[in-house]
């Protein structure tokens, strides 16, 4: 049995060039919901209307938290399974969402014999066009978090995980009723934490797709040179900064006591 997904894709002062591959992304997703965080509606709403595609005008309110919140309620409204999370840099490979949902099928046979209301957030390996390299992913063995040697391949279809970006990932309709919405307090960073953790204390398992790779841009992150060192520098406004530093004091504190070893794990997300 095959799933019906959706797709909230937020966009925020979104290049032209963004704007055509949301038409693109039109063809392969027919539950595509776009959530524009830009504070004023833009000319090409109407472009992306007339072509069908919904286009809800948040307004930053609750940053992507909030974004992804409108989109997700509106993918339910239109009976989708499963709630896919993509920014409007997110450069979809062939036959993406046919892999992902390939892993769907293979995580729901694993929760509780197979049941067709299972919970579970998938997310896939994050290739940083920034770095042109694999993220580090930290797998999830009962409590014991460690971290996935990627010169390896993997021999699973699926692998546990303690953490996923919501680039790419996906939630199932029963994950988001038990885990509850995104937490709109934490504006744009660490959104995507503090969701995993949340999954985890309900007992909402994560899982990695290591056969599925996304292409994205994390942050803004420029290589230099310092005395023959190669060093990366963030080029993050200071209200960023702010909540990068702020959000995980606020959020950590959650896991420390079922999973020690998460505190430190994502503390410099």
């Amino acid at each position: 049995m095959s799933f019906s997904f959706g797709t909230v894709v937020v966009t925020y002062f979104p290049t032209d060039g963004q704007v055509t591959n949301l038409h693109s992304l039109a063809g392969s997703c027919t539950r595509l919901c776009v959530v524009d965080n830009t504070p004023q509606a833009g000319d090409w709403h109407r472009a992306l209307v007339d072509a069908g595609i919904p286009v809800l005008h948040n307004g930053n309110r609750g940053g992507i938290a909030g974004a992804f919140n409108r989109g997700i309620v509106e993918l339910e409204a239109r009976d989708a399974e499963l709630f896919f999370l993509l920014d409007q840099d997110s450069k979809l490979p062939p036959g993406y969402f046919d892999a992902m949902c390939q892993a769907a099928m293979a995580a729901r046979s694993r929760e509780r014999e197979g049941e067709e209301d299972a919970a579970f957030l998938i997310g896939p390996l994050i290739h940083d066009t920034n770095l042109d390299a694999l993220i580090p992913q930290f797998g999830l063995q009962g409590k014991r978090v460690y971290q996935f040697d990627l010169r390896q391949p993997f021999t699973e279809p699926l692998v546990r995980c303690a953490f996923l970006i919501s680039s790419g990932s996906l939630i199932s309709r029963a994950a988001w009723a038990k885990v509850g919405r995104f937490d709109e307090r934490y504006v744009i960073d660490h959104v995507d934490t503090d969701c995993c953790m949340r999954a985890l204390r309900s007992d909402v398992p994560l899982y990695l797709n290591p056969h599925a790779v996304l292409r994205h841009q994390i942050g803004d992150i420029q290589a230099r040179s310092l005395f023959g060192w190669k060093i990366y520098v963030i080029n993050y406004s200071a209200v960023r900064r702010y909540y990068l530093c702020a959000m995980p004091s606020t959020s950590r504190w959650r896991m420390c006591v079922p999973f020690p070893r998460c505190c430190s794990s994502t503390s410099t997300r």
